[in-house]
């Protein structure tokens, strides 16, 4: 096994502990009454060349290397096409991936903080947080008018972490990988998320006939603005793959800073400062992940576990 190969395999085996758990902790949360839904369809990838798979299948076979379970099946073109309707005539080779879920991150995410607040949490909007630190037996989370103080305190900012975490010891390099979507009617909607690994796009179905299309990474400031040229770049990497995208139809334009550790591991657990702790990192991960590391997490502020089982992912590695 190549030097690239070994580290991506312990990286993987590393990982298993949140993945395996990963859909129970969104089933957990919807018995908990976040009202939302995980829709259950396999991931279908399409490829216009069949070589162009061998990455794709190499990450599959360490995956079930690592210990993880992989169920999957190849497609022929005309089989593809049968699976969905809406690919291209021109894709060659398909894999078809089960035992996968998708969401609609915006309603989940919203469901979630409607949840928080009828089971007695309060949400407070629009205050910029400016730092966090221990004073005494308490923790400050201090805003630019104004302090709370509490018992502890998670600090889950997205690709905005390090200037928060950085005064707690913590040192694992996040940055912005920025990620382009949008959203197109189309004419058949897709059963399920669709992936083309060469293109780096995924697509899933929304509401009311349409296809959230996502991709790129690029790197920069997390809050600068895109460009137009990124999200064209979207649909004319896409139209090989798709047919009759209508480009004067897009809607819900969006560009999103995705937090990347330097080693890809996600960043979860207790920094230097008791009663400070971190959640982030998770780089394209994040909505797959997010459940079972606040469930993980959870446990470990309430003192419930020492966190051993998350020492991989250590805010303070």
């Amino acid at each position: 096994m190549n030097c690239r190969a070994k580290t991506w395999s312990t990286s993987m085996a590393s990982m298993r502990k949140l993945n395996e758990p990963s859909l129970s902790a969104y089933d957990q949360m919807i018995a908990g009454d976040v009202q939302a839904e995980t829709v259950s369809a396999p991931v279908v990838c399409g490829f216009l060349h069949e070589d162009d798979a061998h990455p794709l299948l190499e990450e599959l076979r360490l995956m079930v290397g690592s210990g993880q379970e992989v169920h999957a099946d190849f497609l022929t073109s005309s089989e593809l096409s049968a699976a969905e309707p809406l690919l291209s005539q021109g894709l060659r080779f398909g894999v078809r991936i089960h035992g996968q879920r998708y969401v609609d991150p915006a309603r989940f995410t919203h469901a979630l903080a409607e949840a928080v607040v009828r089971r007695g949490g309060t949400l407070v909007k629009d205050w910029p947080v400016t730092g966090v630190a221990r004073r005494g037996d308490r923790v400050v989370i201090k805003g630019e008018a104004a302090e709370f103080d509490t018992d502890a305190v998670v600090i889950a900012t997205g690709a905005w972490l390090p200037e928060l975490v950085r005064p707690h010891g913590v040192k694992v390099r996040v940055q912005a990988g920025r990620g382009y979507s949008l959203t197109v009617p189309v004419a058949t909607q897709p059963q399920g998320p669709l992936y083309f690994p060469k293109a780096r796009l995924a697509c899933t179905p929304v509401p009311d006939g349409r296809m959230r299309v996502a991709g790129m990474m690029e790197f920069g400031r997390p809050d600068a603005p895109g460009t137009q040229r990124r999200w064209d770049l979207l649909l004319t990497t896409l139209a090989p793959y798709i047919d009759s995208i209508d480009a004067n139809s897009v809607e819900d334009v969006w560009i999103g800073p995705r937090p990347v550790s330097a080693d890809g591991l996600p960043i979860i657990g207790g920094t230097a400062t008791p009663g400070v702790f971190v959640a982030g990192g998770h780089g394209m991960w994040g909505i797959t992940l997010g459940p079972i590391t606040g469930r993980v997490l959870a446990e470990q502020v309430a003192g419930r576990t020492s966190g051993a089982e998350l020492r991989a992912f250590s805010p303070l590695r």
